[in-house]
Order: structure tokens, then sequence, then C-alpha cells
């Protein structure tokens, strides 16, 4: 994401080949900081917590592992007593991709549909234009799935005279921000950065497209289609949208989340991710959703297929399908090549939710924030080496 100040970005280059000589030295020491004497569970706690030791900010930090050909099912945190709620962050567009396949599998739309004509006309204006030429009639429901539509990404692309909306998140805390708002901030501050079928290029903004397509197809708020196809049939009680929608049960509290330095758990200003990945959630529910998912609860197996096409490299040891991505560790360092490939999306607040149908293993981790995404990453390395009996 060139001229970006992405912090997921710079994160996970440190975990790949930018610190090959530290993840070699981590691998070596997680084999031999524990004698095999010591049972998993025992180590998989004591990695957990050396990561978290001495870091007021991760006091929300949490993981849970469960595996049923494992006979696992550990979840840590660092306060049991705190809120279990988190921002999930862009683990969010894994249930927008899947609202999408639910509407394809209905035969209500195609993956290959023009956005243009799914959409009010003068809704994309602007959006498209690269180098002079007006692409919006070419984009495609797929283009905008694997963040190859070449529209700006409005949350951490540069903008013309103003911050990044990332930023705007924190010194504007009481902002309360629409779709429409969204858009014209890509509009109005930003360009195109490739012709549709062009570039990879992670948009946040190609997302909330999404969502309006959403809203449009099923005649509801995103909010309440989320709830009336996702939450409600599979008893995500504890799982919601802050600031438009509330829980089935319990409290709106959440845990505390960093963006850069300031905590924005509370803020009004978080609503600008929205069907991007505007979500709620805690440990056991984000777990019925990957359950479900997998299960074949949610798509047919050709829409879930088609979203696991990981065509587009995000980041060296990561690739992007259509709503999921997936970690190949052995692209981190060869050491790792019998880990196993994990499936799922993670968000820029450190957080992950992520699979391994062949081990049958589910990781789920909140970091809190911003800065952790290195050390949430390791942690899950870590964890899996020991769950695996790699290490």
């Amino acid at each position: 994401m060139e001229g970006s100040t992405n912090w997921l970005w710079k994160a996970l280059s440190r975990v790949g080949f930018l610190n090959i000589p530290a993840l070699i030295m981590f691998i070596l020491a997680s084999g031999c900081a524990s004698t095999p004497a010591v049972p998993s569970g025992q180590r998989v706690e004591a990695a957990f917590n050396s990561y978290i030791k001495g870091k007021p900010e991760l006091a929300g930090a949490s993981m849970l592992i469960h595996s049923d050909k494992h006979g696992i099912h550990t979840l840590l945190k660092a306060d049991p007593e705190g809120p279990d709620a988190y921002h999930i962050a862009s683990i969010g567009k894994t249930f927008t991709s899947v609202l999408i396949g639910r509407l394809v599998d209905s035969g209500k739309l195609h993956f290959d549909d023009s956005v243009a004509q799914l959409l009010e006309p003068g809704l994309l204006d602007g959006l498209f234009v690269f180098k002079d030429v007006n692409h919006q009639g070419d984009v495609t429901i797929e283009e905008l799935l694997a963040h190859t539509s070449g529209i700006a990404d409005y949350f951490d692309d540069p903008a013309s005279g103003s911050a990044r909306v990332s930023e705007l998140i924190a010194s504007d805390p009481d902002r309360m921000w629409t779709a429409d708002e969204l858009l014209a901030f890509s509009r109005d501050r930003q360009h195109a950065v490739g012709a549709p079928g062009a570039i990879f290029h992670y948009s946040d903004t190609g997302y909330i497209i999404l969502g309006l397509v959403v809203e449009k197809l099923y005649g509801a708020a995103f909010d309440q289609v989320l709830a009336s196809e996702i939450l409600g049939p599979l008893g995500m009680d504890r799982t919601w949208m802050p600031w438009r929608s509330e829980p089935a049960s319990g409290s709106t509290t959440m845990r505390k989340a960093w963006l850069g330095k300031s905590e924005v758990s509370a803020s009004r200003s978080v609503s600008a991710d929205w069907s991007g990945g505007g979500i709620a959630s805690t440990e056991e529910d984000l777990l019925r959703f990957q359950k479900a998912l997998w299960d074949g609860r949610l798509l047919s197996q050709a829409s879930f297929t088609y979203m696991q096409s990981f065509d587009h490299e995000f980041r060296q040891g990561m690739r992007y399908g259509r709503g999921l991505m997936q970690f190949r560790f052995e692209e981190f360092m060869f050491l790792l090549a019998s880990w196993p490939r994990m499936t799922g999306h993670i968000g820029i607040l450190s957080t992950h939710m992520l699979y391994d149908p062949k081990e049958d293993i589910h990781v789920i981790v909140n970091f809190c924030g911003t800065a952790a995404m290195e050390d949430s990453v390791r942690l899950i390395i870590d964890v899996l080496g020991i769950t695996l009996g790699r290490t």
C-alpha cells in the first residue's frame, strides 16, 4: 500500500522477511523453552502470559483455541473479570462477504454483476476514475470482495486537504460516520489507484459499497440484515454493531482498543468501520460463526469455495481471497513449513479469527490495538507449534 501509513502493513512487515534473524531465534527459543513433560495446555497458557506480562495496554487481550479433533477448548484472558466483548475490526469483512454470498445462493445476485447497475445513479460517481477514465460501469461484485476494483481506501490512504479517516477517528471521537460520508471522503479527497482487475489494493471503501448492495437487495439496514441472517440464527447474542444496534443480551461495554496511542473503544467515531468491520463480538460468538461457515450452514459449497480463491498477495506470507485471508507461515520462514495454513480474517486492532480444516483447529485472538499486531502473530505461531507438537 504505497504511500500509506498503514499500521497493519508495517507490523506484518516486521513479522515476515524484514526480521528473519529474530524469527529464527523466536522459533528456536519456542522449541527449547519447555520440555515435553510439560502439558501442552500449561505451555499455551505460559506462552499467552509471556506476551501480555507487564503490558497494561494488553489488559483486554484474549485467545481462544478450539479443536473437536484434538479435544481442546482453551479460553485465556488477561482480565477474566473484564468486559467480554471487543471490537473485531476487519474480521467484519468476512461477515459482509457471507451476506453477499447468501444473496448469490438465493439467486438475487451474481459475483460478476456490475455494481453500478445495482445501486442508485450517481452513487459511484468519481470513485473509479483512473487516469481520466471513468471505470465505474466496469466494477463487479467480485472485484470489491477481492480488493481489485482500483478504488481508494478511505481508512488509511492519503487524503487531499484532510487527515486520514484512521486519524480522524482518534481526533474527532464523537463523530458518527454514515456510509454516504465515507464514500464522499474517498470521492472528494482521494483518487482511484488502478483500473478494475489490474491491481490488488486493500480498501475499506469497497466494502462500504458492498454494504450498500446488501441493504439494497435485502431491503433493510445492514445491521438488521446481519442480525436476521447470521447473528440470530447462530445464537450470537453477544455480537452487534456499536452505535447502530444492541446485542441480544448483555452489556454494550467493550474492552479497551488502541488505535495508535488513542483509546477508541467508547468512541462514536468507530462507526467509520460499518460494513468494513464495525462489529463487536466475543471469542465464543466468533467461534460459533466460524464453525457455521466451515460446516456449510451459511453458504453453499460453491460460494464458500469461491471465497477461498487466494489469488492475491496481501503481504509475504498472507494471501487474500474474497472476504477471507490465509496465512502461509512457510513464507515467513522455512522452519514453519509444517505449520498449517490458517484461513479466516484479521483486523487492524490485532484481532484474528482463523481456522485450519485439516487439523480442525480454531484460533481467535484479540490483542487490543494496532501496536500489538507483530506479537499477536508470533503468539499464534507459538501456540500452533505447541498445540500440534511442532515445538
